[in-house]
């Protein structure tokens, strides 16, 4: 919203741009409210016996505001899995692993069957992402699943191929029906690299990674990839 006006009796209150409530000091028969951004101020004046009606009016105000804040966040489709070329494998010694093209939670999905015969390790399903991370994002995927407890780990790789962030799910439940996994910046950490002191501000691939706990095959279902 580019501008908003809340009408309470005896004021009004107005607020443009990214704004935040102030309440000044008081004085004897009125109290003085304000809204500050970035680009402006707006003060106004209001009678004590409205006080408390107007700061509910300038707190809904913001509430708003952050709600449109948030609708208006863009939403980049990284991948809709309507093809799977751009994917590979990078299974662990003496485990199964292959893509197929199948009924996604929207048009088609990425299925990924594993097989560990008995062994430990892993199998990874990576593809090549080049992408700027500002402050704060959020990474968006529907995920189904129809094997065993393991370890689902979703991770970020920069451009040498070396350093390494990750969301892990340990000992993670697959779901039979479609849910939505949301990963924000505060949930990923470092998994290992050279670089300790790099910052995730880049990255080139994305990976998801089955690690065993429980072992076993099964399959999963990956689609609507979204940043």
């Amino acid at each position: 919203l580019q501008n908003l006006i809340e009408r309470v009796p005896g004021t009004f209150v107005y607020a443009l741009g990214d704004c935040r409530p102030i309440v000044l000091t008081p004085q004897e028969s009125s109290v003085w409210l304000g809204i500050s951004g970035s680009s402006q101020r707006v003060l106004f004046q209001v009678p004590l016996m409205h006080r408390l009606l107007s700061i509910s009016a300038v707190v809904l105000a913001m509430l708003l505001l952050g709600v449109s804040a948030l609708k208006s966040q863009e939403v980049r489709t990284l991948d809709d899995f309507e093809t799977i070329d751009d994917w590979r494998t990078a299974p662990a010694d003496g485990v199964e692993m292959s893509f197929a093209l199948d009924e996604g939670q929207q048009g088609s999905g990425l299925r990924i069957d594993i097989d560990f015969r008995g062994h430990a390790g892993w199998a990874s399903a990576i593809r090549p992402l080049s992408l700027d991370l500002p402050e704060n994002f959020a990474f968006e995927f529907d995920l189904r699943g129809q094997a065993p407890n393991n370890h689902l780990e979703v991770k970020f790789i920069d451009e040498t191929g070396e350093n390494v962030w990750w969301r892990p799910y340990r000992n993670f439940e697959f779901p039979d029906a479609w849910r939505r996994m949301r990963i924000k910046r505060r949930h990923v950490e470092r998994a290992w690299g050279p670089d300790l002191d790099k910052p995730l501000n880049k990255i080139s691939a994305i990976e998801f990674t089955v690690a065993a706990g429980e072992g076993g095959q099964g399959s999963l279902w990956i689609d609507n990839l979204t940043f």
